[in-house]
């Protein structure tokens, strides 16, 4: 390998001396080594994800991959991304593949680490961030996301392989001058695969459930004016479980009821989720970002119908409709919400199993992360 400078290396942005280091004639005879790195907590949707990812590669006949989580508090989760401990170090080093997610920053350190160590460096590209903490989403300054956007984009360049999860996420990698190196790697399932039931749970009113964050981003008051509208034809309950503590209610009338049930234990919100029509998934209209809600895969385990309410998100909407496991509304929406319920609920469990098989993680996903064909 030819002499390689860390300055010329950071202010040029030449990383081809290190591109592609892991390839056959290096992995050949031997398993591939994959590390996934992750800042965030136990508490998170992600901290379900990766577990699956990494049990997908260790599958593989020639890759095993190893899973670090943090468990520390946020402050020192931070420190990481820019500190990593003597034990990371010496993981990175054994390490064939580094597999990181989307905001980079939070794993800087490793990324550079890898890169130096001609490492190849895999990205799931979940997040549009920091463009999509844009306000009114966030309290952050212009400027400070700004310095977070050249942080992000930097580091995304030093990957070999952008994963994103739909192909709505890849005329912005084309625009970030990253498109060559994309891999359509779709939100897998993470949780336990429930029959969907074969009749509607209550006559008389359609009830939809919403669970996850409660902020800005799901547009919570957007959905409840779309919801109250289709409330004309059957009454309809919106219940939200979450931290809805400091939301307040639209004035949603007379057919529209919203119950919010706070922060409760996951194991609970799964066990009410069969009694339900439809599980909400919300983005507010004037979300511009690509996205593809993780909630999504969970809904169709538990075998509940997505109803989605927000921005066009052409790839996300083609899925549902596709598969036939939900519908979108829009602002204008009139139709009845009980005749949707029966309508999904005659196909549902073809449905789910269609949906289930199209996100499913296909040897050729693993086989784009290893890079060993």
């Amino acid at each position: 390998m030819a002499a390689f400078s860390l300055p010329d290396w950071l202010t040029k942005g030449d990383t081809t001396q290190l591109r592609n280091k892991v390839d056959g004639a290096k992995v050949r005879g031997r398993t591939i080594r994959c590390m996934i790195v992750s800042p965030a907590g136990p508490d998170t949707s992600i901290a379900h994800l990766l577990p699956k990812l990494r049990d997908a590669i260790s599958a593989h006949p020639t890759a095993e991959a190893r899973l670090l989580m943090a468990h520390a508090g946020p402050l020192r989760r931070k420190l990481g991304a820019l500190l990593p401990g003597r034990k990371r170090l010496a993981a990175l080093a054994r390490t064939d593949v580094l597999i990181v997610h989307t905001a980079l920053m939070m794993s800087a350190a490793d990324i550079l680490v890898a890169r130096l160590l001609g490492r190849r460096v895999c990205a799931i590209y979940w997040d549009s961030y920091p463009d999509s903490f844009r306000r009114p989403w966030s309290d952050r300054s212009s400027l400070m996301l700004g310095l977070m956007g050249i942080v992000e984009r930097f580091l995304l360049r030093r990957c070999d392989l952008i994963l994103p999860p739909s192909e709505d996420y890849l005329t912005g990698l084309e625009k970030l001058g990253v498109g060559d190196r994309t891999h359509v790697l779709p939100m897998w399932p993470f949780t336990e695969t429930d029959a969907p039931r074969a009749t509607r749970p209550t006559e008389g009113l359609a009830r939809v459930v919403f669970a996850g964050q409660v902020n800005h981003i799901r547009g919570l008051d957007h959905a409840c004016a779309v919801l109250a509208n289709a409330a004309h034809h059957c009454p309809v309950e919106l219940h939200i479980y979450g931290d809805a503590s400091n939301w307040i209610p639209p004035d949603a009338g007379k057919n529209l009821t919203i119950f919010k049930h706070g922060r409760v234990p996951q194991e609970t919100v799964s066990a009410a989720l069969s009694e339900f029509d439809f599980g909400l998934v919300s983005l507010h209209p004037d979300f511009d970002s690509a996205a593809f809600p993780s909630k999504s895969v969970s809904l169709i385990a538990a075998g509940l119908p997505i109803l989605y309410i927000g921005p066009d998100l052409p790839a996300y909407g083609h899925f549902l409709e596709s598969c036939g496991v939900g519908t979108t509304m829009t602002a204008d929406a009139t139709f009845d919400l009980s005749e949707a319920s029966s309508r999904h609920r005659a196909d549902l469990p073809d449905a789910q199993k269609r949906a289930l098989q199209a996100l499913g993680i296909d040897r050729a996903s693993i086989q784009a992360i290893l890079a060993t064909d």
